[in-house]
């Protein structure tokens, strides 16, 4: 149903008023006789006829942001519901659409006619000044009525008259339902207006479909910022919300870390993701998700960022862009995406090939890497990166960014602990290398002692405990070197035992370790001191680790 009938109801035109009481009054009528020079207006705006509404000439248009999915225009019905109908041109339409023949059906145009005419739109003419009861009368003819699915009837007519096929489809996706998709015109702004689009995902392709003749002109800025990206995985949302190995955890417990140094950064990710931990965040950290980043200044003041995954649209989404823009166009609509290696490069030399999806069709392709690409590239650019001091930023996604040269190549095991071990951290803040300790504290993460001893000496072989990171080695593709101390509870004899100190404060570690082992801890070495190599023995005379004699 349209609201304004609904609720306005329809100008009476021998007095020319609604029939709502408030419609003199109403602000979001009257905005439409605004005599301002200057008026600001929503996109949705675009594809209305401005002659019916502000009957203003409209002399220069600024359009910002991106506009055309104000233009496109999607719909779906159940091929079981239509196939109900009691009308036999419903199974006529749905068969030709099935079996990809529906322009051969121009013979119908009578019989489409004939049901679109027959159809009523209803009115309510509900208002504020009405009782409860006369309310629910006026509202229950709305609520019985099972309305016919014209909106089908009406798409089948208008694909046979402007020779449009690909309008109507049943969906890879989900075979049970036809879906409609096409663009709109812009009717609010004349043709002979000047027009200016201003859109850092600007699809060249779209434009050029609503005015060839547009001048595309690309604005280059230099981006104030140290960028580290990693290059073995899309983080795409499933595996993020999947959890394998507690993938969050090492995320979440990178992002405390970088807290400890400066508190003042952020996050972008899915949306799911960011709802399912958000209660997880440390507190001073703003984050914001992909699809809600237009315009949002939040974050501009923040030093540093975490970027995680991507926002890569299904590739149905993607093809009904596709078929909305270019509905003439032989497109290749495969209902996939296809893998393809692109070399992501740093400013060292540095490089590694990685796997990207993308569409076998170049206006999928074009539709997709400007609502994927350009979406990453706006969640960098929340920080304001153009002016001011230089930031940081982590992108943990390998997906090549137009423009963008990472300073540094990473993988995930470079830049974060294991799963297990980093929800320990997160839970103690050290982590307690002992298989024993490490089941009885934590018997949901490490179901047995062997398992536990298992992931810790998983992560001492990876990573080989030879310290840190030289500067000059800028591609991290090592298991992070974390800060470890080794040592004894008081009057306990025996090897030392050894933790892991992420934040590398050794006097907080000795305090957190004494609380949780319920005895004095006493450091016998750390990781400012020799680090303990494969084959040292520990030499109690000296209490310190040594070489193997030979």
């Amino acid at each position: 149903h349209k609201t304004m009938p609904l609720l306005c109801g329809k100008i009476d035109h021998t007095t020319g008023k609604r029939p709502c009481p408030y419609s003199n009054g109403c602000g979001y009528l009257n905005q439409f006789k605004s005599t301002a020079p200057i008026r600001f207006y929503a996109h949705e705006y675009l594809p209305l006829d401005n002659g019916k509404l502000t009957k203003r000439k409209i002399d220069v248009a600024v359009i910002d942001e991106t506009f055309h999915d104000s233009l496109e225009k999607t719909s779906s019905w159940s091929i079981g519901e239509l196939m109900s109908q009691p009308e036999k041109i419903y199974r006529e339409l749905v068969n030709a659409i099935i079996e990809n023949r529906l322009l051969e059906m121009s013979y119908l145009s009578d019989a489409i006619d004939e049901v679109l005419k027959n159809e009523i739109e209803l009115e309510s003419y509900l208002h504020p000044e009405m009782d409860s009861n006369t309310a629910a009368n006026k509202v229950k003819p709305l609520l019985e009525s099972r309305r016919k699915p014209i909106g089908f009837i009406w798409n089948c007519k208008k694909a046979m008259e402007l020779n449009t096929a690909t309008r109507l489809f049943v969906g890879n996706h989900d075979h049970s339902m036809i879906f409609s998709s096409y663009a709109k015109p812009i009717q609010f702004i004349s043709n002979e207006a000047p027009i200016a689009y201003l859109d850092a995902s600007l699809v060249e392709g779209i434009i050029k479909n609503i005015n060839p003749q547009c001048r595309i002109v690309k604005i280059e800025a230099t981006r104030q910022a140290k960028i580290i990206q990693i290059t073995d995985s899309s983080m795409s949302t499933k595996r993020l919300l999947d959890d394998n190995d507690y993938l969050s955890s090492r995320l979440l417990h990178f992002i405390h870390t970088q807290v400890k140094i400066n508190p003042n950064g952020a996050v972008i990710a899915p949306m799911k993701w960011i709802d399912t931990y958000k209660d997880r965040f440390p507190e001073s950290v703003k984050f914001a998700h992909f699809g809600g980043l237009r315009g949002l200044n939040t974050l501009e003041d923040c030093d540093w960022l975490v970027q995680i995954g991507r926002n890569q649209p299904p590739p149905h989404a993607v093809e009904s862009v596709a078929r909305a823009w270019w509905p003439s166009a032989r497109l290749t609509l495969t209902g996939a995406y296809i893998s393809q290696q692109r070399t992501l490069t740093a400013k060292t030399g540095d490089g590694a090939l990685v796997w990207i999806h993308t569409h076998a069709d170049p206006r999928c392709r074009e539709v997709l890497e400007a609502i994927r690409e350009q979406e990453s590239l706006q969640a960098l650019d929340r920080l304001r990166l153009i002016h001011g001091k230089v930031k940081q930023v982590w992108l943990f996604c390998n997906l090549p960014l137009p423009g963008i040269e990472p300073d540094e190549l990473a993988t995930l095991d470079g830049l974060t602990l294991p799963g297990r071990l980093a929800e320990v951290a997160l839970r103690d803040s050290v982590v307690v290398t002992g298989r024993k300790e490490l089941h009885e504290r934590h018997p949901d993460v490490f179901k047995t002692e062997k398992a536990a001893r298992r992931e810790v000496r998983t992560w001492e072989e990876e990573a080989g405990l030879n310290g840190p990171i030289l500067k000059e080695s800028l591609f991290r593709d090592r298991p992070i070197y974390q800060p470890t101390l080794h040592y004894r509870i008081e009057g306990q004899p025996g090897k030392p035992r050894k933790a892991i100190v992420p934040d590398g404060n050794f006097d907080a570690a000795v305090e957190r370790l004494t609380e949780l082992l319920k005895g004095k801890v006493v450091i016998v070495t750390t990781g400012s001191d020799r680090i303990p190599q494969p084959g040292d023995v520990w030499d109690s005379a000296t209490e310190t680790w040594m070489p193997p004699t030979t």
